[in-house]
């Protein structure tokens, strides 16, 4: 299993350089935690929060650049916004602080829940509705 969501022509795909970018990032970090799991050489948990703050940085890098862009415009929503974002960062904190505690496989679990019903829907739902904005922000 792979996350290979942000081509082209996926549905996450915001047509924002930048941002489809980090996506890209983001999932590649993901990737490569989910395809080392399956090859069973995740072996410590070392490994696996080493990824995890991987990915952390990616998402607080991405968070940034969204709420700084969105912040260029007049985005109603921007508070919705960031406390999205800040509910997602700290799901993913919150499973990191709590690998070597339980078993690894548990953690992993964990993670991709956390990308398939918050992050995924997050784009869906909120970086969509803020397309505009995106654009506006960006080329302003």
């Amino acid at each position: 299993m792979t996350f290979d969501l942000i081509g082209c022509e996926s549905e996450y795909a915001l047509g924002i350089a930048e941002i489809d970018a980090q996506h890209r990032e983001l999932m590649d970090s993901v990737n490569e935690l989910i395809n080392q799991s399956m090859e069973d050489q995740i072996g410590e948990s070392i490994y696996l929060k080493k990824i995890i703050d991987a990915i952390i940085y990616h998402v607080t890098r991405r968070f940034g650049t969204e709420e700084r862009i969105l912040a260029n415009t007049k985005y109603e929503k921007l508070e919705d916004h960031k406390k999205e974002h800040e509910n997602i960062t700290a799901k993913i904190v919150y499973i990191r602080a709590k690998t070597g505690n339980e078993k690894d496989e548990m953690a992993l679990y964990n993670l991709t829940v956390t990308f398939r019903e918050y992050f995924l829907s997050h784009i869906l739902l909120y970086d969509k509705a803020a397309s505009e904005f995106f654009r506006e922000g960006i080329y302003s």
